[in-house]
């Protein structure tokens, strides 16, 4: 039998977060209505919310997308009624990081990204952005008028696989690169992009 290290249970967390495989297991709730977080993209800090606690084990930890913790609330604590947590992350770097709530056994993960720039843009990538093709064998191709300074690639254990700073013709190189889904960092002179890419 297989004994699973601390570091694959986190890279299992990350891996479920990303291609958004939430579950909870002995409670008839969704994952919203047990945690909710005021801000996903904040400045320096955010609420963390969790609610209807009857008598629950609780534990609440932030985990950078290096599998690194930056914060642990509690762990395995006896919680009744609605919790709220204040995530300060003034002295972290801005990024994308994991909120894991364990109540009862079962994980809750979601993402929130710090952003102190403001200029940050996920939800309207497609107003300024175009990755084609996707699902791609090869190559990933950005169609903007933006000029592209860099691009990071994460795989879902969050763990950066390559970065791209001469950008030619907006070409990404997926070729080396096994299949799976990705996250593409985009970042431009004023603004940071993130968009998920499958390799197949």
């Amino acid at each position: 039998m297989k004994i699973m290290t601390a570091g694959k249970k986190i890279q299992r967390l990350i891996i479920v977060v990303i291609v958004g495989l939430l579950t909870i297991t002995g409670k008839a709730q969704t994952p919203d209505s047990v945690m909710t977080i005021s801000d996903s993209i904040f400045v320096t800090q955010t609420n963390i919310t969790i609610h209807n606690l009857t008598n629950d084990t609780v534990s609440l930890k932030v985990f950078s997308m290096t599998g690194n913790i930056v914060n642990d609330f509690f762990e395995n604590i006896v919680l009744s009624g609605t919790i709220t947590i204040t995530f300060n992350a003034d002295t972290l770097a801005d990024g994308m990081y994991l909120v894991v709530l364990t109540l009862n056994g079962d994980n809750i993960s979601k993402r929130v990204i710090k952003n102190s720039s403001q200029n940050y843009d996920l939800l309207n990538i497609n107003n300024e952005l175009t990755i084609y093709p996707v699902p791609t064998s090869d190559n990933v191709f950005i169609k903007t008028s933006r000029k592209i300074t860099d691009i990071q690639i994460y795989d879902c254990n969050g763990q950066k696989v390559k970065e791209q700073i001469n950008i030619n013709n907006n070409k990404v190189d997926l070729t080396e690169l096994k299949n799976g889904i990705y996250l593409l960092y985009l970042m431009t002179e004023d603004k940071l992009f993130i968009e998920k890419v499958i390799k197949q």
